[in-house]
């Protein structure tokens, strides 16, 4: 099982920083690496537990896959983090007033599609969001820990749902 648990978490925080880097150049929007985020975790959480029902006369409890995936996420989790620390800290000045100048542009996106007939709310939202999205903010310690807090709790859902849809029990 640890062979298993470093081969897939390795895969996935190999797969999470190429998406990452994509990300920090703008090639992918916030969202679209979001979601591919959640299709790749799912991919991986497919191919790790036909590899330990393989290992396992075809089957996997609930409880073993969600152990396994948990696992899996902390390998996976631990070695993207660190990259995305080390990152961080050598990018440019100008490179972190870009990302967020995006972050920016792509929340404003989202707002003035759901606020279409209240330009004055819009404006106001806009202020508001330039006021909390700054450099020193969005790269700071304690944003970062945040992100990772509700990715966490968002991975722990994941892993619930992909452990209940791939376990397989013997019939009793």
């Amino acid at each position: 099982m640890k062979k298993l648990i470093i081969k897939y978490g390795t895969i996935y925080a190999i797969v999470s920083i190429i998406f990452y880097v994509l990300y920090i150049f703008g090639v992918l929007s916030m969202m679209t690496n979001f979601i591919i985020s959640i299709i790749v975790l799912a991919i991986v959480f497919w191919l790790a537990a036909k590899d330990y029902k393989a290992g396992n006369g075809g089957y996997a409890s609930f409880g073993s896959l969600v152990k396994t995936y948990f696992l899996i996420l902390v390998v996976g989790g631990v070695v993207s983090m660190i990259y995305s620390v080390v990152q961080n800290n050598l990018l440019s000045t100008e490179k972190k007033e870009e990302i967020v100048n995006r972050m920016i542009d792509s929340q404003l996106s989202l707002w003035s599609k759901l606020m279409k007939n209240n330009e004055s709310l819009l404006v106001e939202m806009e202020d508001q969001i330039r006021q909390d999205m700054t450099v020193e903010k969005v790269f700071g310690v304690k944003n970062q820990l945040v992100g990772v807090l509700i990715n966490f709790f968002v991975y722990v859902i994941l892993v619930i749902i992909g452990a209940a849809i791939f376990k397989k029990v013997p019939k009793v």
